[in-house]
C-alpha cells in the first residue's frame, strides 16, 4: 500500500473522512448523468393534492348505502309477507274443502252423529254415558241407536 492510500484509510477510520476528491479537468463542462426521480406532469406545474372527503360527505354516503340496504330488506320482507299470505289462503281453502267434504260425506250412523245425539239428551248419568261410548264402537249398535225413538234412548 502506498503512503497516500494509508493516509486515506487512516483519515476514513479516525476522522470520518468519506470522500476523496481528485482534481477534475476544469475544461470539461459535461456533468455526469445522474438518475432523476420521475416527475408527474410537467416541470412548470405544481402537483395538486386530491381533495379530501369531508366527514359529512362520508357520513352522507354511508347513510345512503344504509338506506338502500334497508329498502332492499323492506322489499324482501314485503314479498315474503305476500307469499306467506297467499300460502295461508291456499291452506285455508284446502282445509275448508276438506271440512266440507267430511261434513257432506259423514256417515249418518258415525260415532260423531251418535255422540251428538247422546250429548243433546237430558238426564244421562255418567255411568250410562260411558257405557254408551263403549257401545258406539259397534257399527250395528250405532245404527240401532240413531234409529231408536227418543223415548227408548
Amino acid at each position: 500500500m502506498s503512503e497516500k492510500e494509508r493516509q486515506l484509510e487512516d483519515d476514513f477510520l479516525n476522522q470520518s473522512v468519506h470522500v476523496y476528491v481528485e482534481n477534475i479537468n476544469d475544461d470539461v463542462d459535461e456533468i455526469p448523468k445522474t438518475r432523476r426521480c420521475e416527475e408527474i406532469g410537467t416541470s412548470g406545474e405544481r402537483r395538486q393534492k386530491e381533495p379530501k372527503i369531508s366527514k359529512s360527505d362520508k357520513l352522507e354516503a354511508c347513510m345512503a348505502q344504509w338506506l338502500f340496504t334497508v329498502s332492499l330488506k323492506n322489499e324482501e320482507t314485503e314479498l315474503r309477507t305476500l307469499y306467506l299470505k297467499e300460502k295461508l289462503s291456499q291452506i285455508r281453502e284446502k282445509s275448508c274443502n276438506q271440512s266440507e267434504c267430511e261434513a257432506t260425506s259423514l256417515d249418518p250412523y258415525s260415532n260423531i252423529v251418535c255422540l251428538d245425539i247422546l250429548n243433546n239428551m237430558e238426564g244421562v248419568s255418567n255411568e250410562i254415558y260411558m257405557k254408551a261410548l263403549k257401545a258406539f264402537k259397534d257399527p250395528d249398535f250405532r245404527v240401532l241407536f240413531v234409529k231408536m225413538p227418543k223415548a227408548r234412548k
